[in-house]
């Protein structure tokens, strides 16, 4: 594998967790989020967390940043994102058409 790094996650979380805007949960701003939905590439609480796992594993996987195993795939997930404030972007760009339904099947 030529060219491919091994990412370790004792090393990419502190790291993310040293930013700014990674230290607060991305769903409801409490300091200190230790949990990761991986699939939106985010930092969340314990709570959050836990209301995560009740939406079922095809809307949202959630994670430990300490505790859980992470595969490769996974970490390079945060590797790319960098955490919270990528995804606060995108979601705040797209928002209105996904939340509201906006533009979609009507004039």
């Amino acid at each position: 594998m030529e060219g491919q790094y091994e990412l370790d996650r004792d090393v990419l979380f502190p790291r993310l967790l040293s930013k700014t805007e990674n230290r607060k949960c991305f769903d409801c701003n409490k300091a200190n989020p230790k949990w990761c939905s991986w699939r939106f590439g985010v930092l969340i609480c314990m709570d959050c967390a836990a209301l995560h796992r009740q939406m079922g594993v095809h809307i949202s996987q959630v994670k430990s940043c300490e505790l859980d195993h992470w595969t490769q795939e996974q970490l390079f997930v945060y590797e790319c994102s960098g955490g919270n404030k990528r995804a606060r972007d995108f979601f705040a760009k797209h928002a209105s058409q996904s939340v509201s339904g906006a533009g979609v099947g009507g004039s």
